[in-house]
């Protein structure tokens, strides 16, 4: 899908839910997040290549759009509207759409949790592909993203379609204007630009945020040995180095009796484990010449701890 909506100028709804603090455990932090839109604005971003989930996702979504419309002859979509951005008048937030539809008869979508909702008129459709298959539907998982789409179409009513790569189930999530959230989401946003702007720190949400926090080191010595807090956690870290070598040499040794028994056989059973020990295949590849990189620094993700 192609995107809309302009970083540089502000927060796109899809990544709301960094800052509400309901973003999914794998998601960016504000920190990452933030990062990214000053790299963009300094035109220093370089865009990854769209991976493979994500492309076969948004011909998921025109597909699931399609059976929604099969199965609500009531429901027309409006061409175009989710080919423009939609930008909040007040704060720095926009947001693009999966379809705008149109009910021209009240319709009650019923969602797994028993909620009900009667639609009549426009309103936004959205559509999540997942695998998993929890019976809820999180906040990360369109409601807050939602609720910041009609806050910049000024439509008051929405719909999720949650559709389930694996059981191919499609679930109705119906929702309205919650104007409680809407008030959230403007002060996070507010907050958060204000902190791209000045170049405000946000608090480290994990690791790898202080990477981004203290970008350069500097070669000097600070003394922590009085300092009980990070004295544990050295402990803490040279014990779990110790661990995962240990864990990493009993592995290697196990192999060495596994690999020769298995011989060429794929896969092998040991009462109710199964051991796959499979072949990577590559294709050829044409010689290819890699561009030049301009020199940057970036703080190192590890640290390392060793005896004086």
């Amino acid at each position: 899908m192609v995107k809309v909506t302009d970083d540089t100028q502000g927060v796109t709804c899809s990544r709301l839910p960094i800052l509400m603090g309901v973003a999914h455990p794998k998601a960016q932090t504000r920190t990452e997040y933030g990062d990214e839109i000053k790299a963009k604005r300094a035109g220093t971003w370089i865009e990854t290549k769209q991976n493979t989930w994500s492309r076969r996702t948004d011909r998921m979504e025109k597909m699931v759009i399609d059976v929604v419309l099969d199965d609500n002859p009531h429901l027309r979509i409006l061409e175009g509207a989710n080919e423009i951005p939609y930008i909040a008048d007040d704060i720095p937030l926009a947001c693009s759409i999966d379809a705008m539809a149109v009910a021209n008869e009240p319709i009650t979508f019923v969602s797994p949790a028993n909620d009900d909702l009667c639609i009549t008129g426009k309103f936004i459709l959205e559509v999540k592909c997942t695998s998993s298959r929890r019976a809820d539907l999180p906040l990360y998982q369109g409601p807050i993203q939602v609720q910041g789409q009609m806050y910049c179409t000024g439509i008051e009513q929405a719909l999720i379609v949650r559709f389930n790569t694996i059981t191919w189930e499609i679930e109705y999530w119906g929702l309205t204007w919650h104007q409680k959230t809407i008030d959230n989401i403007k002060t996070a946003t507010k907050d958060f630009w204000d902190h791209v702007i000045t170049g405000k720190p946000f608090d480290a949400e994990k690791d790898s945020d202080y990477q981004l926090l203290y970008s350069m080191s500097q070669p000097k010595t600070i003394d922590l040995t009085g300092n009980n807090h990070v004295g544990s956690a050295v402990a803490d870290w040279v014990e779990g180095k110790k661990m995962r070598e240990d864990g990493l040499a009993k592995m290697e040794q196990a192999s060495e009796i596994i690999k020769p028994e298995m011989q060429d056989n794929e896969f092998a059973k040991v009462g109710d484990k199964k051991i796959h020990w499979p072949t990577r295949y590559y294709k050829s590849q044409p010689e290819k010449v890699v561009p030049q990189k301009a020199a940057y620094q970036m703080r190192q993700k590890t640290i390392s701890i060793k005896d004086e």
